[in-house]
């Protein structure tokens, strides 16, 4: 009898660690523009990846990128002629400098 009156309890509480889980995972869009350090000139085609995972993009001719991605995150930056540069997401907004090898 005790397990009856305790199931909708025990069921509310599940319930709201299931959305909690859903609600922290929501992914974020990051929008940016990934310049050369030495002259601020766009790098186009630089590529935009999601450590750890095959998700990613690459800059236009701008030099501009969007991705979506969970906050947390770290994105890497590559491009030939390029030092790699690893940055963590903390918001929507992420511009990048990249130093030439």
């Amino acid at each position: 009898m005790k397990t009856r009156k305790c199931l909708p309890a025990i069921v509310s509480l599940i319930c709201c660690l299931v959305w909690s889980m859903n609600v922290q995972a929501q992914p974020i869009i990051v929008k940016g523009k990934v310049t050369d350090a030495s002259d601020g000139t766009p790098v186009v085609g630089c590529n935009v990846a999601i450590k750890g995972t095959n998700s990613g993009t690459f800059t236009d001719v701008d030099g501009l990128y969007s991705i979506a991605v969970e906050k947390g995150k770290k994105l890497v930056f590559t491009f030939i002629g390029y030092q790699k540069k690893e940055l963590k997401v903390n918001g929507e907004l992420l511009n990048v400098e990249l130093t030439q090898d």
